[in-house]
């Protein structure tokens, strides 16, 4: 039913699973992974918003690594690539000076099409008096748009379950933390 010789996954009807089903399965079968949390956002019944679903997964190592030149690695092995899922998009760790020294987190961000809307627009002109353009038919235009909906997927790795923990539930910074109060996660 299901094979992971290089290939993406199928689900029992026969087609592809999608990358967010993919994604769930490897980090629940990868040992060296803590996820502490999933937040979730659902808007596929909000007007103009660019992901209809989008998913942040808070993680971190089970053995504590406090060096971007260690967390890079470790997070790019999330992204199951023997399955052919690849980020789309990729914020690398980093270290910096500016007074005190900086390690900026680092993510992994993915997308993938999970429907599409058709917009059905119809013009009905009642005038007989209005010369109609090319398009018309029986004093009718039907334009159809379809648009992709897409769901954002996010992966976000911290360096100790203890911070991203924290993190995750709004009480340290999303995007980076000074290596002196890094040292009181060790």
């Amino acid at each position: 039913m299901m094979t992971r010789a290089g290939k993406r996954l199928f689900n029992k009807r026969g087609g592809m699973m999608s990358k967010l089903t993919e994604i769930r399965r490897a980090l629940r079968d990868n040992r060296n992974v803590v996820v502490v949390g999933v937040k979730e956002v659902n808007n596929l019944l909000k007007e103009h918003e660019y992901w209809v679903h989008k998913l942040t997964y808070y993680t971190a190592p089970r053995e504590h690594l406090f060096r971007a030149d260690e967390l890079q690695p470790f997070m790019l092995s999330l992204c199951p690539s023997e399955l052919g899922i690849r980020p789309m998009d990729i914020e690398p760790f980093s270290e910096a000076y500016s007074g005190r020294r900086k390690l900026g987190f680092g993510s992994l961000n993915l997308h993938e099409e999970v429907g599409v809307k058709t917009c059905w627009e119809e013009t009905v002109i009642t005038d007989p008096d209005l010369t109609l353009p090319e398009g018309f038919v029986d004093n009718k235009l039907i334009v159809s748009k379809n648009d992709r909906l897409l769901r954002g997927i996010t992966i976000r790795l911290f360096p100790t379950v203890a911070l991203a923990t924290e993190i995750y539930e709004g009480r340290q910074n999303v995007h980076n933390i000074w290596l002196d109060e890094l040292a009181k996660y060790r």
